[in-house]
C-alpha cells in the first residue's frame, strides 16, 4: 500500500512537537527530503452576548500534513476530531504519490465503529474508482459504498482540496468553482461547490455539498499557511489554537467520560454464569 513507513512518522513528530509558552503556530519539521506541519485547533460554541468569546467546548481538532520527494512526489494528510459530546472521535487520512489516492475515513463510538476506504486515480476523467470498501456499525466486511464506477471529472478529497488551496496550487477546476470531491460522511463522489474569499484578513475557504450543507471550512491568515479558523459545520463557533498538549488532554479525558455510561450499562448486564445460577433455582 502507498507509505508504508510514513504511516509512522506523526507518531515521532509528535513526541517531538515542542510546547511554546507563547501562541500557538503551525509546527513545521524539516526531514530528508520532506517536511510535515502540525496543527491543533480548540472549537466552542460563543459565550452568551460576548463576540469572539469561548462558551462551551464542541470539540478538539488535529491537522497534519506531510510532503515528500522520494521515491516519487507525495503526500500524507490526516485529521483527528474528537467531540466532547457523544463520545464520537473522527480520524481522515489521506494519501497520494504520483497519481494514485487514498482515503481513509473512520468513526469511533464507545459502543462501535466503522471504517471505509476509496482508491482512486487522481485528474483522470473517465477513470474507475479502484476499490470502495466498508465495514462496522452492521454493515457486511468488505461492502461496497461508492455508487458510481467511473469518474467523470477530476476528483479530489477534501484534505487536498484544503492543502492545495493553501499553497495556491488548486484551481476551481469546473466552471463556476464546483469540483470532484469525495464526501466522507455519505462515501460518495459529489459536486462540491469551493469557494475561496481574499479579505484583507486572508482566505477563507468553503467547500459545500449540493444541498448548500458546509463540507469543509477554513480561514488563513494573511502572508502565512497557517490556519485562524477552522469550520466544521454552519454552526456558529469560536476557534482557538492549541498546543498538543492540550489536544492530548482533552481528547483523552472526553474519551473517558464517553466511555462511563456505557461501562456502567454493561454492569448490568448479568453474566453467562448469573444467568445459568438463576435457570437452575427455578
Amino acid at each position: 500500500m502507498m507509505f508504508p513507513t510514513l504511516a509512522t512518522a506523526f507518531v515521532a513528530l509528535a513526541a517531538s512537537d515542542p510546547v511554546s509558552t507563547e501562541a500557538p503556530a503551525p509546527v513545521v519539521v524539516e526531514l530528508a527530503q520532506s517536511q510535515a506541519v502540525l496543527e491543533y485547533f480548540l472549537v466552542s460554541s460563543p459565550a452568551d452576548g460576548l463576540v469572539g468569546e469561548e462558551g462551551e467546548p464542541i470539540a478538539v481538532v488535529a491537522l497534519r500534513s506531510l510532503e515528500h520527494e522520494l521515491p516519487m512526489k507525495g503526500f500524507l494528510l490526516e485529521r483527528e476530531i474528537t467531540f466532547r459530546e457523544g463520545g464520537l472521535r473522527i480520524r481522515h487520512t489521506e494519501t497520494g504519490e504520483g497519481s494514485t489516492r487514498r482515503l481513509v475515513w473512520r468513526e469511533f463510538l464507545p459502543s462501535a465503529s466503522r471504517t471505509w476506504i476509496a482508491d482512486w486515480t487522481a485528474g483522470e476523467r473517465g477513470g474507475g474508482v479502484a476499490r470502495s470498501i466498508a465495514y462496522g456499525w452492521n454493515r457486511p466486511v468488505h461492502e461496497r459504498v461508492m455508487t458510481e464506477t467511473t469518474v467523470e471529472r477530476p476528483v479530489f478529497g477534501p484534505l487536498e482540496v484544503l492543502h492545495r488551496t493553501r499553497a495556491g496550487t488548486l484551481t476551481c477546476g469546473d466552471a463556476g468553482g464546483v469540483i470532484g470531491v469525495i464526501d466522507p460522511s455519505s462515501a460518495a463522489i459529489i459536486d462540491a461547490e469551493r469557494t475561496a474569499l481574499h479579505l484583507e484578513s486572508g482566505v477563507s475557504l468553503d467547500l459545500r455539498r449540493p444541498d448548500g450543507t458546509l463540507l469543509l471550512g477554513a480561514d488563513f491568515s494573511v502572508g502565512s499557511q497557517g490556519m485562524t479558523s477552522i469550520r466544521l459545520s454552519d454552526r456558529e463557533a469560536v476557534t482557538r489554537r492549541i498546543e498538543r498538549v492540550e489536544f492530548d488532554r482533552l481528547s483523552r479525558r472526553w474519551k473517558v467520560e464517553s466511555q462511563r455510561p456505557y461501562d456502567a450499562m454493561l454492569a448490568l448486564i448479568p453474566t453467562a454464569r448469573s444467568v445459568s445460577r438463576i435457570a437452575e433455582s427455578e
